[in-house]
């Protein structure tokens, strides 16, 4: 979970994603996996930037793959702006290993619009099966 305030032009959004992307992958390529996808969804056009930087910032990572998943419905209504899933694999069976996005729950704390909060969640036991 990470939070913080926008300043401006999505920088947040942008700079803890790719950390939070870059520790999935890490994850995943310690638990054994050769391969790791990570799906990402806009729910909104103005994250669309966002999605363009990050697949840049992670395509030099070896073993994993960035694609977009604009008909994931999971995670709609719960997640804001843009979410992920984690996949990995070490043959050519993927498990699903991680799931994340942006969440309002900081913004209607504080009342703040420009509040910003990304929560992740990884199954351990998903990992450790790999």
């Amino acid at each position: 979970m990470t939070a913080g305030r926008d300043t401006g032009n999505r920088s947040f959004e942008h700079r803890q994603l790719a950390e939070h992307l870059r520790f999935a992958a890490g994850a995943s390529a310690a638990a054994g996996a050769r391969h790791t996808e990570i799906r990402l969804t806009c729910l909104e056009d103005v994250c669309r930037p966002v999605v363009d930087r990050i697949r840049g910032d992670l395509a030099a990572l070896p073993g994993v793959t960035v694609i977009e998943d604009p008909d994931r419905t999971t995670g709609r209504g719960y997640y804001t702006s843009m979410c992920f899933k984690v996949r990995a694999a070490v043959d050519s069976q993927y498990t699903e290993v991680g799931d994340g996005g942006f969440v309002d729950w900081s913004r209607l704390l504080t009342g703040n619009r420009k509040e910003r909060l990304l929560i992740s969640g990884y199954g351990v036991d998903r990992l450790a099966g790999l």
